[in-house]
């Protein structure tokens, strides 16, 4: 435990000092070594024998310094000189997981230690609305006094906080109280443009959405808005370009910002949505001058990219955006969604492009998307490598993978591994590299029905279950290794290697057992389906203590759900391979036809390889059963 005295620390810092500290191996003390605070124009963080200095440009570097100091041998000297104005993190709250005010201060003081200084919180209707009751009903939304809290510890470590919300698409949450709401929609997820109550409805929110940040500066979504004008628009209107019906709203909504004294910034994918002929970015598609005149340089637009692993695609993109004239952001994708584990490895080969785009370009503002699609099944804490990329992408103006591991190593003190090695849950071998969408096979094999099994064929001849057996004992590992309150992260991932390796073990071997009439191997089958009962309860305990630990408990119910099917499902397995066993079944109806690739279907969301496989799906009723589920 070194010991250190600061001196010149700013006193609105004073707060987070504290909170910093006890993260570190440091130890404030009147008799410890002199460490001067002073402003200048980059970050530098020196220590030796007789005392040292930090020197700051941005608040948040004052501990990030402090982490250098904490993790590096006395006689460090280092010098960085940060690639963009602001950088850090968009996170989801509102696709089922609404984070706890103080799981979102753990994740805080931690980007601080890393020099991340904005954090947005995406409400799409998880925040507290006046006059408007169905607004996040049931949805464990946060009040104003929620958001204040969270906000002024953020300021305390020099971190922005601002609200990310939507005002035209992405309001199926809201919409859905259609008795309610009807007099402002147009289809089940986008407002109806050009109503009275429709703006007076956006006034609200945006007000309401603000008040309780510092910052006037407001994410006002817009994105995605493919239906617009289709519903309940063109009943009463007809016809109309979307583009003109978008530039109408674009129009109401820039003037209540202004007149609520905001900032505002959109997703800028219509625009290019409007006028390529892929419907979404497009370096190749020259927005028209009739389009760039529409679009106002009063409203910064942030430039949304997650899929795109060729840094030309990216600055081709940037140019476009560039010949508009407003201010410019970039998103990257962090790739936590529809997926039980992140996909590091394919963050990295979208995301290191996008940035290395942005800083050629001069572009100020940077930070990366945690959604939520599907339900949420990663915690807050499987977040940290990816904010670690992003922050040491900027303080050292490129991507140095090994010396992200060591940093994060120091920083965390887990081995970087725990996290990098998420990707292997689903990057085993075969999946494709660079596909446009991530892999998701985890997702695919842990809700893929074992009597069923749909995706036999598509998986059929790969070694997913020597994969799934070597990550299950290196998790095993680096569980043992893992101490604090990383742990229980650890465990989880554990027990979804478990998980996986059985239901792979399964689907090698009991169709076949069924088809040949192998009575006697069926008693195995029905030990195995029986231990991954065991298996999935584990595996659902360490999911609850997380989301608990994490989230409002609004939304562990879709968990239930699903892993509560999943058992009783293997329960049923378990009983029908006993009676085929036994002799009491002739066969297992489900089980006995083999299989066709699923691939022969073609749905949102999903990614096939050059023979048809399919290594993608991003819904988990289309992977939980064949049959109807709803209407």
């Amino acid at each position: 435990m070194r010991k250190i005295k600061l001196t010149g620390l700013p006193q609105e810092l004073e707060g987070g000092l504290s909170e910093a500290i006890a993260l570190l191996p440091l130890e404030l003390a009147e008799d410890g070594l002199p460490v001067r605070i002073e402003h200048g124009g980059c970050l530098r963080a020196e220590l030796n024998e007789d005392g040292g200095r930090i020197v700051w440009s941005k608040p948040v570097e004052i501990f990030r310094a402090l982490a250098h100091l904490a993790r590096e041998d006395a006689g460090c000297k280092i010098e960085e000189h940060a690639s963009f104005r602001t950088n850090g993190l968009m996170l989801d709250a509102s696709r089922n997981a609404v984070p706890r005010p103080e799981a979102v201060k753990r994740l805080i003081v931690r980007m601080a230690l890393m020099g991340l200084d904005i954090l947005m919180l995406y409400t799409e209707d998880t925040y507290e609305v006046e006059g408007y009751p169905y607004f996040g009903y049931m949805r464990g939304g946060y009040s104003k006094a929620d958001i204040r809290g969270m906000d002024d510890y953020a300021a305390q470590f020099g971190i922005e906080m601002m609200p990310c919300i939507q005002t035209l698409g992405h309001h199926s949450m809201i919409l859905r109280w259609m008795k309610a709401m009807r007099e402002i929609s147009d289809t089940g997820d986008v407002l109806l443009v050009g109503e009275d109550a429709t703006y007076r409805y956006l006034e609200q929110i945006m007000s309401d959405a603000s008040e309780p940040y510092r910052s006037n500066r407001i994410h006002i979504g817009m994105d995605e808005s493919g239906s617009l004008g289709t519903g309940a628009y063109r009943a009463k209107h007809g016809t109309r370009p979307q583009i003109d019906i978008f530039q109408e709203h674009m129009g109401h909504v820039r003037e209540i910002a202004h007149r609520l004294g905001l900032r505002p910034m959109i997703w800028s994918d219509m625009y290019f949505a409007f006028c390529s002929p892929k419907h979404d970015y497009d370096p190749d598609c020259e927005l028209p001058e009739s389009v760039l005149k529409l679009i106002p340089d009063d409203i910064e637009l942030v430039y949304w990219d997650y899929y795109h692993h060729e840094q030309s695609f990216y600055e081709g993109v940037i140019e476009q955006h560039r010949r508009s004239g407003a201010p410019l952001l970039f998103a990257g994708g962090m790739w936590n969604w529809q997926s039980p584990a992140v996909n590091y490895r394919y963050m990295a080969s979208t995301s290191v492009p996008g940035l290395r785009a942005s800083r050629d370009a001069g572009i100020g503002e940077v930070f990366v998307t945690a959604w939520g699609d599907n339900g949420v099944e990663n915690s807050l804490e499987s977040l940290l490598y990816g904010l670690q990329m992003y922050a040491e992408f900027d303080y050292m103006g490129d991507y140095y993978p090994e010396e992200l591991d060591r940093r994060f190593t120091a920083l965390h003190g887990v081995d970087a591994g725990v996290f990098r090695d998420l990707s292997l849950f689903d990057m085993p071998p075969h999946a494709p590299e660079k596909a446009e969408l991530s892999p998701n096979p985890s997702f695919m094999l842990l809700y893929e029905d074992p009597l069923t099994l749909v995706f036999e064929k598509d998986f059929e001849g790969l070694p997913l279950t020597e994969h799934y057996g070597r990550l299950h004992a290196l998790y095993q590992t680096y569980f043992e290794r893992t101490e604090g309150a990383l742990r229980p992260m650890a465990e989880s991932y554990l027990r979804l290697a478990e998980v996986l390796h059985g239901k792979c073990v399964w689907r090698d071997t009991a169709p076949g057992i069924v088809r040949r009439g192998d009575r006697e191997a069926a008693w195995a089958m029905a030990e195995l389906a029986r231990s991954m009962t065991d298996s999935l309860r584990a595996l659902h305990g360490c999911w609850y203590r997380l989301w608990m630990d994490d989230n409002r408990p609004h939304g562990w119910d879709v968990h239930d759900i699903r892993l509560g099917a999943q058992i009783t499902r293997w329960e049923t397995a378990a009983k029908r391979m006993e009676a085929f066993a036994s002799g009491e079944l002739d066969t297992i109806a489900e089980m006995e036809r083999e299989k066709l690739r699923y691939g022969n279907e073609r749905e949102w969301y999903q990614i096939l390889d050059a023979d048809g496989r399919q290594w993608r799906l991003g819904t988990w009723r289309t992977i939980a059963t064949p049959e109807h589920l709803t209407w």
